[in-house]
């Protein structure tokens, strides 16, 4: 980071962060023990394979995940270097370490927490982020997984623990009731963020007012909504990969592997599957029937942004007289100003991100502690920072977040 501001740099050297994209590391008995008795035979549980415990939900296991040793902190370039050096390493899984206790406690958390001089961070898991909990054609199944794993983010995580920690809740809308009612359940507890998967539900849009019930909800709570990068929907993506000849069932895949194809991976993660929501959420009107709505694109780089936000108003200028689900919105650039919010990876250039929607509507996040993301999150972020102006860099480092959690409504 530099600054030509006198005196601002030692400043924003001291400055406590809010980081949107913090994980913890679940261990393999977080979810099942919170299971409900009736849906445990086809949900989260652990089973005996080959000598060593396997957790699996429906059909769906992770025979190699390891629970014990997780992959350094902001090892990924590094390892990926070794890689392109000839050296047969997984730049996701190499360079492994004892798994912290500052990954599985909260009181440890908030300790670490003041030594890395972040004063609040969002949550998320790491294994759940991934649509694993869900089983297909099962929405009470699906659920009864669902309310595993915010059973053990609220007992284990809290909502706002010490409002330094923030988890966010998974919610799905494969069943408008069974959402609403878990969606009720979280606000009772006190929750402040929850996260939603990237893409359509089954062939409908997020959007669609079949929705708004659930949107009401979140609109009225003033609830701040995540989409953080995962194998996105994956029950309706994989009939895209039908059309294009690739297997439908590689959809199916929980997340990045040495058998995922590149296409896979372009169609999937990050940049396509949140492009497709935040298009569909801008111009299906949903800001506009909801004003208190705010979307967070977690994970999802901001490569995508200029880009779209350009292709709306195009779009959007030449289909005056179309069809608008939800009712026709204002001019998509504005609502995406003052709607959605961006954590751009740290490693690209957010001033130019800053220079399309502004500093109001762009957070820091540091992946802390992937091996993709930062090691010491705020002093390498800020090294990495082109952003000059000492105001813009507060917003992202800090008060844009810190006002979402707080509940302020759109960008300022």
């Amino acid at each position: 980071m530099t600054t030509d501001v006198a005196g601002e740099k030692d400043t924003l050297q001291d400055l406590w962060a809010y980081d949107a994209d913090n994980h913890l590391r679940e261990d393999i008995d977080a979810f099942p023990k919170y299971m409900d008795p009736e849906y445990r035979e086809h949900g989260w549980r652990i089973e005996r394979s080959d000598g060593k415990d396997v957790l699996w939900v429906g059909s769906e296991s992770w025979p190699d995940w390891t629970w014990d040793t997780a992959t350094r902190p902001g090892s990924f370039r590094e390892n990926l270097l070794r890689l392109r050096n000839g050296e047969n390493i997984d730049p996701f899984r190499g360079d492994q370490e004892d798994v912290r206790i500052e990954y599985r406690d909260r009181d440890a958390r908030v300790k670490l927490m003041d030594e890395q001089k972040i004063q609040a961070e969002l949550i998320f898991n790491t294994l759940a982020v991934s649509r694993g909990w869900m089983v297909g054609g099962d929405p009470a199944q699906t659920f009864a997984n669902l309310r595993a794993v915010n059973r053990y983010l609220a007992a284990e995580w809290g909502w706002s623990y010490q409002d330094r920690i923030y988890a966010a809740a998974l919610v799905g809308l494969d069943d408008l009731d069974l959402a609403i009612a878990e969606l009720d359940r979280l606000l009772a507890e006190g929750v402040r963020a929850i996260n939603l998967v990237p893409g359509p539900v089954g062939r409908r849009s997020p959007a669609d007012p079949h929705f708004d019930p659930f949107w009401a909800r979140v609109n009225e709570a003033n609830l701040l909504v995540s989409y953080h990068t995962t194998p996105a929907s994956h029950i309706a993506y994989r009939e895209m990969f039908k059309g294009w000849w690739e297997p439908a069932e590689a959809a199916v895949h929980r997340g990045v592997s040495d058998t995922d194809s590149a296409f896979m991976s372009f169609q999937m993660f990050n940049e396509r599957p949140i492009m497709d929501t935040v298009v569909a959420l801008i111009l299906h009107n949903l800001f506009g029937r909801f004003p208190n709505v705010r979307v967070l694109s977690v994970e999802n780089g901001t490569f995508w942004v200029p880009y779209t936000v350009k292709l709306l108003n195009k779009s959007y200028a030449i289909n005056q007289k179309g069809f608008w689900l939800g009712g026709k919105p204002e001019r998509p650039s504005e609502v995406f100003k003052r709607h959605v919010f961006v954590t751009p990876f740290h490693e690209e250039n957010i001033q130019s991100i800053v220079d399309v929607v502004g500093p109001d509507c762009v957070l820091f996040g540091s992946d802390f502690p992937h091996a993709e993301g930062l090691a010491d999150p705020v002093t390498d972020y800020l090294s990495d920072l082109e952003v000059t102006d000492p105001d813009a860099i507060r917003k992202i480092m800090r008060d844009n977040l810190k006002n979402l959690l707080e509940g302020s409504v759109g960008c300022s």
